[in-house]
């Protein structure tokens, strides 16, 4: 399942709820409902309906398909305009915000561990080396 999240200019973010990201952790949540899935007796037919005006977008005998449709046409930058999308706004600020989701797209596609690992030893190698020189250093100048 793909999940889109949107931020404004603003720190509010924009998406179809989802579980797979803990959102809490963005700030206090403010959740809109944009459908509604019922089962009607009648049809025998699970309903998406609108939140707003109980408008019957789709329906199918499965609730997953209804489900399906949800996350096809709910995602930022594919809803219906008629349709709220859910939101949240957090009250983190901005800077925040932004350091949360590089964070994400570093470990998404940053180094490996064992690359990582590499260059910890280079460093630290690095490290060992200026030490020596210091001491060196110190000692000709106290022999100074």
């Amino acid at each position: 399942m793909r999940t889109t999240l949107r931020f404004d200019d603003t720190g509010r973010v924009e998406c179809l709820f989802t579980e797979a990201v803990d959102l809490r952790a963005l700030g206090r949540l403010q959740v809109v409902r944009a459908t509604d899935i019922r089962f009607n007796a009648s049809t025998q037919l699970w309903e998406v309906h609108h939140a707003d005006n109980d408008e019957v977008l789709f329906s199918d005998p499965s609730r997953a398909a209804c489900l399906a449709w949800e996350q096809d046409h709910l995602q930022p930058g594919t809803p219906d305009p008629q349709l709220p999308t859910r939101t949240i706004r957090p009250t983190m600020k901005k800077a925040v915000l932004v350091t949360l989701a590089l964070a994400g797209l570093l470990a998404a596609c940053g180094p490996s561990k064992s690359e990582l690992r590499a260059e910890l030893r280079a460093i630290d190698t690095e490290l060992v080396s200026l030490r020596v020189a210091a001491e060196q250093h110190r000692a000709q100048m106290s022999q100074a």
